[in-house]
């Protein structure tokens, strides 16, 4: 795959989203593959005790021509049950770039 990034920005494993830094090399995590099929990737959190939330903050990163943006976008949550569920009124601003 061609990168129009510094490849220095790029982390080796998703663990770099929790730590807060968006900037400089090893601050951004891409999920490179090698054609230019479209992959799912999944990332998720987990606290020891329940937590409400009312906001999640998603900074892209390196964005290049093909890829590096979501184009859809699911919240889940576990219930006191343990199963997932969807966030119901969920708001993305800005709105997702199209596919």
């Amino acid at each position: 795959m061609w990168l129009t990034v510094a490849r220095s920005l790029y982390a080796p494993t998703v663990s770099i989203i929790n730590d807060g830094n968006r900037l400089g090399n090893g601050s951004t995590f891409y999920s490179i593959i090698d054609d230019l099929k479209k992959k799912v990737d999944y990332y998720g959190y987990e606290w020891a005790q329940p937590q409400k939330i009312g906001l999640i903050g998603y900074h892209t990163g390196s964005m290049e021509e093909s890829g590096g943006w979501f184009t859809s976008l699911n919240v889940e949550y576990r219930d006191a049950k343990g199963n997932w569920r969807s966030v119901e009124e969920l708001n993305v601003l800005p709105e997702l770039l199209p596919n």
